[in-house]
């Protein structure tokens, strides 16, 4: 804006204004003579005519009320919950106008508006023919608390509003659908510093949160350009909230110009015309009274000129938005200030000291111009910064990672502003602009690195943090690099304007940030490496590791931030912690040194050095180690080419382990004595570059070479070895004893048990064996049965076979026959292999029961039946001796008699019961050699044919057993084997009948000795 022209000569009925233009005077009294006409207007009504239309209004305001539905309803209670109203008063309100049901209704129905307001504030009081009702306690006219619906056009909010937004155009509210369709608010702008306040609020406190705290934005989350999407969105309400903050800042850092307070002047009267200015400008008075006035005004107008043009005082992180707040503010301040000179009041008391030729005047004028000037700076430096706002809000918004994107069309954009802005091109204020921009590049890296200020860099995890210093550090030189890009193009451009700027003051801050990060890389990296040593299994490091952690402690207790590049104490502490770590180096390596003293073994040194190597600690001699413990290895090598030499024919081996695998595993232990350690020789083929080594590895070669084949020429023997076993499965599985044919052995080969284990051994070993020797392994379990079953019969049927006493021999000879019989086909019918062995041992197992059964049921008869009646018989008393008082020799006489006859009674009992079990043993053996049935009977009779009171000596010199067997034999001469177990029973009736002589001669010889013993003693 120039200079404004005030006028000299105008008319009297217009105002020029600042801008060049006119205002009209008013015609005075005009409004006063309407007034009384519409009063006498009013008068003239006649009161028939106004009750018609109190009534016609209480007839519309029923029509509305009755039109109300549950919508309606629903909506109001919400009104008066926020209000603090009852319903019936929210409802009466409504009623009141016919717009306010047509706001309703518009909302409520489809393709309606979008929003709906209520406003509770203080409004004139409608008249009864207006709103058919009579409101209580105030006068048509007045000013109440009232309620009004509205769109938000019209009536200014001066108090309370609750407002309504519907989600979908297209949708009829219902009573169903409201409570999923609508969403409501509340504020009151009486509580605040007007609308920008009530709405900052708002949006600050409740969707600034709720946005914030959000976890769930649907598909957006699914895509890069989704999740894009979200975080520009939230960025830009961010944005919108803090520019709500500043234009209220601007608004109340407003200047206000002085009132006057001149009683002769109404500096407010809006009929104040040029006329009139030209009476006033004749009065002295009232001139002096408007050059106080307008002085006052220049000295504001100075303060605040000399305001803006003072030097800032800053903090040393400002960032670039803080430059275009500085240039808004501006620019409010100055068109707050011009709003006010172009005001009425202003221009009357200008145009009053204009046209009294004030000396006043052209201080105003020069400082009219002044401030013109500056608004149009400020207007035209905020338009240009504003285009810059975009690109600098990735400097607050994105990691350095993502910022670095954003570098080149930021610094274009400053070169725009340099090449083309009006004011703001000045060296001073880019520079200004350009560290500005780096103070926030700065300060957002701080923000990244500490995760916006909630964690110390200690507390972080160290390899995260590093990465995240490095990408600072990248930033920089990006930054760095694209800014001198953009210098050289344009000093290669011919027109361009230079950027003649110090880079000093640019790039300094952050410069000396990248180097406190280098050192921070350089602490961390230590820290890393060292930490291992807390983690370590070698013993003795704890001491070292107490040590290490006593170091970073002191560095980490340090109160001051170590991301301030200004704090110099962290350089004096850096360079403490690395002497402090390099004399713990050198303990370490002593420790070590001491350490390997103490291992004599190739591999127990390289597994110790190996735990040292992984800590990565700098400056270990480590590839020394190697060298050194490889030319040991070559003794070692050496030592066991003797072993070899020494053992190879008959080596030590594990026990349990067959030969030929424990031959292989014992030197495959000896290969991998010197295999691993060369394995690991590899891996550093520097330590094998010495003078001795070629030698060692010649040595190495011969020894490994040697052993190999000591291992394939067992394993190859072995396995040619496996097809012969597999043939001895074909073979009987039972062969007589070569010195004693009755004698039967198990004729399985050991060695095919060897093979088994030896096979499953190789696979352990991993070494191939042949499809025979798994066959064998698969049928391991079954052979160990088949083995352990014929063991156990052949056992069996020895044990058997001992348990038959000798006399029963030949007459258990069909019993044993037949089992021999079962047992036979084992000698040339069965072999390992066959299908039909289990069928075979059940056979035998068969066999082997019922000749068990035979022998425990004669055996059982013989002790219990014979035997044991034997002795019984052997141990009686015959004669009967007095046991107290003497007997004369009638009455002994007497006694004897009697107590013969009742012995003689039991001993031929006795005598049955032995002949009974002879006879029940005869029947058990001929039934067993199955003997014809007849012969069985007729000879039961012929033994049943003595008396059963025959006296024993009659029984036994009775020759009738013997006759009946002889005549029970068989007829013809030939000799087969009924006969032989006739005579057999002869033999065996023979046997007891002398048994049962004997028992008898020793029962009366132990009665002759109790005699004998009784009269010696007498």
């Amino acid at each position: 804006m120039s200079q404004r022209n005030w006028p000299l000569n105008p008319s009297s009925h217009e105002l020029e204004d600042g801008a060049g233009g006119t205002v009209s005077a008013p015609v005075p009294f005009i409004s006063d003579r309407n007034r009384r006409r519409s009063t006498t207007g009013t008068i003239l009504q006649t009161a028939e005519s106004i009750k018609e239309r109190q009534a016609k209004a209480r007839e519309n305001r029923e029509t509305r009320r009755r039109s109300l539905q549950q919508p309606h309803k629903y909506i109001m209670s919400i009104v008066a919950d926020h209000l603090g109203l009852d319903l019936s008063n929210v409802e009466e309100f409504v009623l009141d106008a016919d717009r306010n049901i047509q706001h309703f209704n518009s909302f409520i129905n489809k393709d309606g508006t979008r929003s709906l307001k209520f406003y509770y504030q203080e409004t004139k009081t409608p008249g009864i023919e207006e709103c058919g009702r009579t409101i209580h306690g105030a006068s048509k006219g007045a000013m109440t608390l009232r309620l009004r619906v509205t769109s938000g056009g019209g009536e200014k909010l001066a108090g309370v509003c609750v407002y309504f937004l519907k989600a979908k155009m297209d949708v009829t509210l219902s009573e169903k659908n409201m409570h999923e369709e609508i969403l409501f608010g509340f504020f009151n702008v009486q509580s605040k510093d007007g609308i920008l306040s009530t709405f900052e609020e708002v949006f600050s406190r409740i969707y600034q949160s709720c946005l914030q705290n959000l976890q769930n934005w649907g598909v957006l989350m699914n895509s890069p350009s989704g999740r894009k999407t979200k975080k520009s969105f939230v960025d830009n309400f961010d944005n919108f909230v803090n520019y709500l903050r500043s234009a209220q800042a601007y608004a109340r850092e407003g200047i206000m110009l002085e009132e006057s307070t001149s009683e002769k002047v109404l500096l407010n009267e809006p009929t104040m015309n040029i006329s009139q200015c030209i009476q006033l400008a004749s009065n002295p008075d009232v001139v002096a009274d408007m050059e106080v006035l307008a002085t006052k005004w220049c000295r504001q107008i100075e303060q605040i000129l000399a305001e803006s043009d003072q030097m800032r005082k800053e903090a040393d992180d400002t960032g670039p938005f803080a430059e275009l707040d500085h240039w808004r503010q501006l620019m409010a301040r100055f068109n707050a200030l011009l709003d006010q000179i172009k005001s009425h009041k202003c221009r009357t008391v200008i145009n009053i000291i204009h046209i009294a030729k004030s000396k006043v005047m052209k201080k105003w004028k020069e400082l009219d111009k002044r401030i013109t000037d500056s608004a149009n700076e400020a207007k035209d430096n905020v338009k240009y910064l504003y285009t810059l706002e975009k690109y600098c809000e990735p400097l607050y918004r994105c990691d350095p990672v993502s910022m670095t994107d954003c570098l080149p069309g930021l610094i274009n954009a400053i070169k725009m502003i340099h090449s083309i802005s009006r004011y703001y091109n000045t060296s001073e204020r880019m520079t200004s602009l350009f560290i500005k921009v780096t103070n926030q590049m700065v300060t957002a890296c701080k923000n990244y690195i500490t995760e916006d200020g909630v964690m110390r860099v200690w507390d972080l995890p160290r390899q995260p943090l590093i990465e995240k210093l490095r990408n600072c550090v990248n930033l920089y030189k990006n930054y760095h690099e694209i800014f001198h890009k953009t210098k050289e193009k344009i000093e290669s451009t011919p027109g361009e304007r230079p950027f003649d700027f110090s880079e000093m003051y640019i790039f300094g801050k952050f410069e000396t940030f990248c180097r406190r990060l280098e050192k921070i890389i350089t602490l961390l990296n230590y820290i890393e490496e060292f930490s291992v040593v807390a983690e370590s299994k070698i013993e003795g490091l704890e001491n070292f590791s107490a040590r290490f952690q006593q170091i970073f402690a002191s560095i980490r207790k340090k109160p001051y931030d170590v991301l301030d590049q200004r704090k110099v104490d962290f350089e004096i502490d850096f360079e403490d912690f690395r002497r402090q770590l390099t004399e713990l180096e050198e303990g370490i390596q002593n420790f070590m040194d001491n350490c390997f003293k103490k291992v004599t073994l190739t591999m127990q040194s390289l597994q110790l050095l190996q735990k040292f190597e992984h800590l990565n600690i700098p400056h270990l001699s480590i590839d020394e180690k190697y060298a050194s413990i490889f030319e040991h290895f070559g003794e070692e090598v050496e030592e066991i080419r003797k072993l070899y030499q020494k053992h190879k024919d008959d080596p030590p081996i594990p026990r349990n382990m067959p030969p030929v695998t424990g031959k292989i595993a014992w030197v495959r232990q000896l290969t991998q004595r010197i295999q691993d350690p060369m394995e690991i020789f590899m891996l550093h083929a520097d330590c094998m570059k010495g003078e001795d080594s070629k030698r060692i590895i010649r040595n190495y070669n011969r020894v490994a070479k040697a052993l190999m084949e000591y291992e394939v020429l067992y394993h190859y023997a072995w396995v040619k070895s496996v097809e012969m076993a597999s043939s001895n499965l074909q073979v009987p599985v039972l062969v007589r004893h070569p010195h004693n044919p009755d004698h039967l052995l198990v004729n399985f080969d050991p060695y095919i048990f060897e093979v088994i284990k030896e096979a499953e051994y190789m696979l352990k070993l991993e070494l191939d064996i042949p499809e025979s020797a798994k066959i064998l392994i698969y049928s391991s379990e079954q052979l160990h049965n088949y083995h352990s079953q014929m063991d156990l019969l052949l056992d069996e049927n020895k044990t058997l076979r001992a348990e038959i006493p000798p006399i029963f021999h030949t007459l258990l000879g069909p019993s044993l026959r037949k089992t021999d019989n079962s047992i036979r086909p084992g000698l040339f019918a069965h072999t390992w292999t066959s299908l039909s062995l289990p069928g075979y041992f059940r056979e035998v197992k068969r066999a082997l029961n019922e000749l068990r059964i035979v022998v425990k049921q004669v055996n059982d008869i013989k002790s219990t039946r014979i035997d044991n009646v034997l002795q019984d018989l052997s141990e009686t008393l015959l004669c009967d001796l007095p046991e107290r008082t003497p007997w004369t020799v009638p009455e002994f006489q007497k006694n004897m008699e009697v107590y013969c006859e009742r012995t003689a009674v039991e001993i031929n009992r006795m005598s049955e019961v032995v002949e009974d079990a002879v006879k029940e043993l005869i029947k058990i053996f001929l039934y067993r050699a199955q003997i014809s049935p007849i012969q069985t009977e007729q000879q039961e009779e012929n033994f049943s044919c003595q008396s059963p009171t025959s006296k024993p000596e009659e029984i036994l010199a009775s020759g009738t057993v013997e006759g009946h067997l002889a005549d029970a034999a068989p007829e013809n001469g030939v000799e087969s084997e009924a006969q032989v177990i006739w005579e057999a029973c002869e033999e065996l009736f023979e046997h007891f009948k002398h048994r049962l002589i004997e028992s008898l001669l020793r029962a009366t010889r132990y009665s002759l000795d109790a005699m004998r013993k009784r009269f010696s003693f007498r």
